[in-house]
């Protein structure tokens, strides 16, 4: 009986419908004469690299070892299926992954799939499709693959299995591993000349929106050498438009992947337009240390193909930001009803988090036009730290930005500033601590910089350096803005100030000095 092994899997070159030259195991995986004995007839399956080859073959063939001066190699006795009609493929030039796996037949029909566990199937003569699973004992290596589910002796259906895989949290099963990115190991190797990864991860977010399908990442250290940028024009899958309306999550979910950045242009690592209406996007579970410039930058476009793009319902989360040249993420233009969470943004040149209005553009943007206004976004639970300027900066008559459970440390500027803000903006349930760092002795300038109306609500305001400041400070007439349940905990921290009249502020529950002197006010 032909035999199948663990986890082996090897690359070959060869071309035509001959013998196939095994030219080495695939790295994590063990070769074919490791597991076999020269002349076992063995279970195969041999397809392109790529993560959709259109070139493959399976069946049995015979395994032979090889000399110093000729490779391993496998014979393709007969074949149970293929891509040319189930006959013999003639594989033409370029990498291709041979694989020892059973087919369908081998295992006697194949059942449900139950808690991860592969269970027979209730046919009494099985079938001889393919099963399409590279590693029948650790699937989780390659999940998302289409695989039998049930096998009743009269043909097999076949169904995608959306699990977590790799090595980070792509739920397709496609790593940047499967587009060319090469993790290395910090302890014994200098980043520097570790393989550049970034056009690998580039190709990767590409295909991620062309198919609407998320990728991980099966290693832990990329080195990035190169910006990360695409244009998403319309989501395809695979030809075709799809509207807004499908909420198909795709992009990039790395599962703590950590990029570590040796480029030293003024660009942004993540840099992803959009030039249309874009729904989904996805990006996280990773780290970025030593960004030039921006750590991510997403933005709406104008012009063709599409006028008015847009991201809707985006999710950037879990990310860390070490040691930024300029802002940490910035949104600019039509970026709305999405959410920002679990953050760690810290050593940044310029502000930590920026949401900024279309029209303006005081952050150097690069090229491409900007568009929209942007609305309904949520940043929660992050730590926005030791930034060269304002914590969270927003630039937009329109914005409502709902930000909650921050903690801000000793940022040059504000913890957050609000230019223009619009009614609806809330901050709620945020530390901030020794903002102003950097113009410590102006006891005019707050923790909160507000220039219209915000709620603030369960807040807390500690700085010691340079002595007073206010929790908010209001530099001119705005509409009224509430407190509720803040304190300002430091000797000579004062609760709100203000430059300015024809405005109210209404204090709920408060605790700590008013100041602003003939500032109007409600205290409750």
């Amino acid at each position: 009986m032909p035999k199948f092994g663990n986890r082996v899997r090897e690359t070959t070159t060869s071309v035509g419908v001959g013998s196939i030259d095994l030219a080495g195991k695939v790295a994590g995986f063990r070769p074919f004469m490791l597991e076999f004995d020269s002349g076992d007839q063995v279970y195969y399956l041999i397809q392109d690299d790529s993560p959709n080859p259109s070139n493959y073959e399976y069946g049995i063939g015979t395994i032979t070892a090889g000399s110093a001066d000729n490779p391993d190699s496998l014979s393709r006795d007969t074949v149970e299926g293929s891509s040319n009609n189930d006959e013999l493929v003639s594989f033409p030039p370029g990498r291709k992954i041979v694989t020892s796996t059973p087919t369908a037949a081998a295992l006697g029909g194949v059942g449900p799939i139950s808690g991860g566990i592969i269970t027979g199937g209730g046919g009494s003569g099985g079938a001889s499709n393919f099963l399409d699973l590279l590693d029948v004992e650790d699937y989780s290596t390659h999940p998302g693959e289409m695989v039998v589910v049930n096998g009743d002796g009269d043909g097999l259906t076949y169904a995608p299995i959306p699990v977590v895989g790799g090595g980070g949290g792509g739920d397709s099963g496609i790593a940047i591993e499967d587009f060319g990115a090469v993790a290395f190991d910090p302890r014994t190797t200098n980043p520097s000349s570790a393989t550049n990864s970034g056009p690998a991860i580039q190709a990767a977010l590409q295909y991620s929106w062309q198919n609407l399908v998320t990728i991980g990442a099966r290693g832990s250290f990329y080195r990035v050498g190169s910006p990360i940028s695409t244009i998403i024009n319309q989501h395809t899958y695979p030809t075709g438009n799809i509207s807004a309306g499908t909420r198909v999550p795709f992009g990039l979910d790395l599962g703590g992947a950590h990029l570590w950045c040796t480029f030293s242009t003024a660009s942004p690592v993540f840099s992803i337009g959009a030039n249309s209406i874009i729904s989904m996007l996805r990006l996280g579970g990773f780290s970025i240390r030593g960004a030039p410039w921006k750590g991510i930058y997403l933005y709406a476009r104008t012009g063709a193909p599409n006028a008015g793009g847009s991201f809707v319902m985006y999710h950037l989360h879990d990310i860390s930001i070490q040691s930024c040249g300029h802002v940490g993420i910035h949104l600019h233009g039509e970026v709305f009803e999405g959410e920002c969470s679990h953050l760690q943004i810290r050593n940044t040149g310029a502000e930590g988090f920026v949401l900024e209005h279309g029209s303006t553009n005081v952050l150097g943007a690069p090229s491409g036009n900007s568009s929209g206004v942007p609305s309904s976004n949520y940043l929660t639970h992050c730590n926005i730290s030791f930034s060269n300027s304002h914590g969270v900066r927003v630039v937009s008559p329109a914005a409502d930005l709902r930000m909650s459970f921050i903690d801000f440390i000793s940022n040059e500027g504000a913890a957050v500033s609000i230019e223009n803000g619009n009614p609806g903006d809330l901050i709620s349930s945020c530390h901030m601590e020794n903002s102003y760092t950097g113009t410590a002795s102006s006891t005019s300038l707050g923790h909160i910089r507000v220039g219209n109306a915000v709620d603030v609500i369960g807040c807390r305001f500690l700085g010691v350096i340079g002595g007073a400041r206010a929790g908010v400070y209001i530099p001119s007439a705005v509409n009224d803005s509430v407190m509720i349940s803040c304190l300002a905990q430091q000797s000579g921290n004062i609760l709100a100030t203000a430059n300015g009249t024809g405005f109210r502020l209404k204090m709920i529950g408060c605790r700590g000095s008013t100041g602003g002197g003939s500032m109007p006010r409600d205290v409750v």
